[in-house]
């Protein structure tokens, strides 16, 4: 679902290269499709092999996160979905049933200054 898909701001879908659409954003959502909730937050991998995806509190968001929610109207969400497509590479969304509405690709997920949610484990 992309209707509120953010089209401006740090982490926004528009500087995506056609390759780096179809050749590891795409694969990995359609991937997900024939996935459950369930089995979506249950991966694990990555440094310390915790869940991949999982929600996250907005109030746990970077402030620049927490600012552009509010800047476009959407600070009364009270957590997103992060999904992990690749090691620092997430996507953030709003879960809607069983559908997540995109809002955020970033690119860099560990980078303390410039990350929707900064990880720690970096």
């Amino acid at each position: 679902m992309l209707g509120i898909l953010d089209k401006g701001g740090n982490w926004s879908f528009k500087g995506i290269s056609d390759q780096e659409w179809w050749d590891a954003i795409l694969p990995k959502l359609q991937g997900f499709e024939s996935m459950t909730w369930a089995e979506i937050m249950s991966a694990a991998g990555g440094k310390s092999k915790g869940t991949n995806s999982h929600p996250v509190k907005c109030k746990n968001l970077s402030r620049n996160a927490q600012k552009r929610l509010k800047k476009i109207g959407l600070n009364d969400v009270s957590e997103l979905f992060s999904l992990r497509l690749s090691g620092t590479v997430r996507i953030y969304g709003i879960r809607d049933g069983r559908a997540l509405k995109l809002l955020w690709y970033d690119r860099d997920h560990g980078n303390q200054n410039n990350a929707v949610c900064p990880s720690s484990k970096r």
